[in-house]
């Protein structure tokens, strides 16, 4: 089995060596040097103008979810995109990829640093493995769903 992908520079195509892609060592967001994705949120400019954040993982999902959304390129957003959704934000609706441990030691301390300063909420999407892949019908939905007190 082959896959195209993108390496910075030009399309490749790879296959699988043993249970890894041969591209496992090719990043899966390109960004600045000077400009770490620990220290931005995607479409964060924004995201900022609504009154509740919907928290996701990257562009695709942003994309899908719409403009009160932003990606934080990742499992689990770092210690300064929490600080600057804490100070943004009283509400976060957070859509985590399907397959994210909610239980994970490292999810919950992020949970409880944005649960001290926002209203936050947590679901996944039940039939897809994350939002990119969705319809925006059905995350639509879901956000409403989540909205419910």
């Amino acid at each position: 089995t082959k896959k195209r992908v993108w390496n910075g520079r030009e399309w490749k195509s790879v296959g699988r060596a043993g249970k890894k892609w041969e591209d496992h060592r090719i990043p899966k967001w390109m960004h600045l040097p000077s400009m770490p994705k620990s220290s931005m949120l995607y479409n964060w400019d924004e995201a900022k103008k609504f009154d509740t954040l919907v928290l996701v993982e990257g562009p695709f999902d942003v994309h899908k979810t719409g403009l009160c959304a932003a990606g934080y390129f990742g499992e689990r957003p770092s210690v300064h995109q929490v600080k600057l959704i804490k100070n943004s934000f009283d509400r976060v609706l957070w859509i985590p990829d399907r397959g994210i441990d909610l239980e994970g030691k490292a999810f919950l301390r992020v949970v409880d640093s944005i649960s001290e300063a926002c209203r936050l909420t947590i679901k996944k999407l039940e039939d897809y493995d994350d939002p990119g892949a969705a319809t925006r019908w059905d995350i639509s939905n879901h956000i409403r769903k989540m909205l419910k007190p």
